[in-house]
C-alpha cells in the first residue's frame, strides 16, 4: 500500500491504449483489477518509452472516495490474510480487462499480520482497562453519584471507546485518517441520546420521590443519648448503595429495580453483537464498517423500548 504497480504495454495493446487515451483525455479510461475487483479511482499514469507503454498504478486507499473504499473493502474481504498474490488486469475503455503477465511473482501487502495482532491486542486491552476504571469510578457510569449504574451511559461508553480506539489503530497501521461513516455516526447518535434521555428520565423521577418524601420526625426531648447516636450510625439505604462493586454493574444494566428485564437485556445483547461485528471488520479490511440501515433501526427500536419501560421503573 502506497506503491506503485507498472504495466508495460507493447505492439498492438500498446496502440490502442494510445488511441482510447487520445479519445478519451487521458488514463482515466484506464482502469486497474486486482484479484478480479476493479480498483475505482486509482492514479494511473502513462509514460511512453520507444513504442513501448509504461503504466503506473499508485496503489492508494481514498477513505474520502466512497467508490474507491468500496473497491479496497471489496478486495480485502476476499483475502484471509494482508499478505496476498494478486492476479492483476487492465481494462481499457469499455473492452473487457486483459490478465497482464507479471515479470515477477506480484505480491501485495497492506500490514504485516504481526502488526495487525499486536494493535487488536493492545487496543482491546486498553478498552477493558478504561471501561474498568469507568465502571470503578463513583459517577462515571452511574445514575447518581454511588449509585446503581446506567445502562444508557454504559452503552454511551461502549461505542465511544470503541470507535475512538479503532480510528486510531487504522491511523497508526496505515498512515491514513479512516473516514467515520455516516452509519457509525448515526451509531453514537443513538447511544448519546439514549444517555441523555435515561439521565433526564432519572433525574426527574428523583425530583418527584423527593416532593412526596415526609420531612423527619422530631427526636423526643429526654431520649436516650445512646440510643439516638446507634440511629445515626445504621447503614441507611443511600450509604448501602456507596459501598456497591463493579460485581454489581451486570445486574444493575440488566436489570429494571424488579429483576431481569429483557427490554434492558436486548439493548445489552445488540450492542454486544454490533461491537464483535464492528471490530471485527475493522481487523478484516482495515475500515470502519456501515452497518445496515435495517440494523440501526433495530438499535433505535430497541433503545426506545428501553426508555418507554425505564420511566416506570423504580
Amino acid at each position: 500500500m502506497g506503491e506503485s504497480v507498472t504495466i508495460r504495454a507493447t505492439g498492438e495493446t500498446a496502440t490502442k491504449i494510445k488511441t482510447e487515451m487520445n479519445k478519451a483525455g487521458g488514463p482515466k479510461t484506464l482502469k486497474l483489477y486486482l484479484d478480479y475487483v476493479r480498483m475505482d479511482n486509482l492514479p494511473v499514469s502513462a509514460v511512453e518509452v520507444g513504442k513501448d507503454l509504461l503504466l503506473s498504478a499508485y496503489l492508494a486507499r481514498d477513505a474520502k472516495d466512497d467508490d474507491n473504499r468500496k473497491a479496497w473493502d471489496t478486495l480485502l474481504r476476499k483475502q484471509d490474510h494482508y499478505l496476498m498474490t494478486l492476479p492483476v488486469a487492465l481494462a481499457v475503455g469499455n473492452d473487457p480487462p486483459l490478465a497482464v503477465e507479471p515479470t515477477h511473482l506480484f505480491k501485495f501487502r497492506i500490514v504485516s499480520i504481526e502488526a495487525i495482532w499486536a494493535t487488536l491486542g493492545i487496543g482491546l486491552a486498553i478498552f477493558l482497562a478504561a471501561y474498568y476504571l469507568l465502571i470503578k469510578d463513583q459517577a462515571a457510569l452511574r445514575d447518581t453519584l454511588r449509585g446503581c449504574y446506567s445502562l444508557g451511559k454504559s452503552q454511551m461508553a461502549f461505542w465511544g471507546l470503541l470507535v475512538a480506539l479503532t480510528f486510531t489503530g487504522i491511523w497508526i497501521l496505515t498512515g491514513t485518517m479512516e473516514r467515520i461513516p455516516s452509519q457509525v455516526l448515526i451509531l453514537l447518535g443513538i447511544s448519546g441520546a439514549t444517555g441523555l434521555s435515561a439521565v433526564v428520565i432519572g433525574a426527574s423521577k428523583k425530583g418527584a420521590a423527593g416532593s412526596e418524601t415526609q420531612p423527619p420526625r422530631a427526636t423526643a426531648m429526654g431520649g436516650s443519648t445512646q440510643g439516638a447516636a446507634e440511629s445515626e450510625t445504621q447503614t441507611t439505604p443511600q450509604q448501602a448503595l456507596s459501598i456497591r462493586s463493579a460485581v454489581h454493574f451486570w445486574s444493575d444494566i440488566c436489570s429494571d429495580g424488579n429483576g431481569l428485564g429483557f427490554h434492558r437485556l436486548q439493548v445489552v445483547i445488540w450492542t454486544l453483537i454490533l461491537g464483535a461485528v464492528f471490530v471485527w471488520s475493522v481487523a478484516q479490511v482495515a475500515s470502519m464498517p456501515e452497518f445496515p440501515e435495517t440494523l440501526l433501526v433495530l438499535q433505535g427500536i430497541s433503545a426506545g423500548t428501553y426508555l418507554g419501560f425505564k420511566i416506570p421503573e423504580k
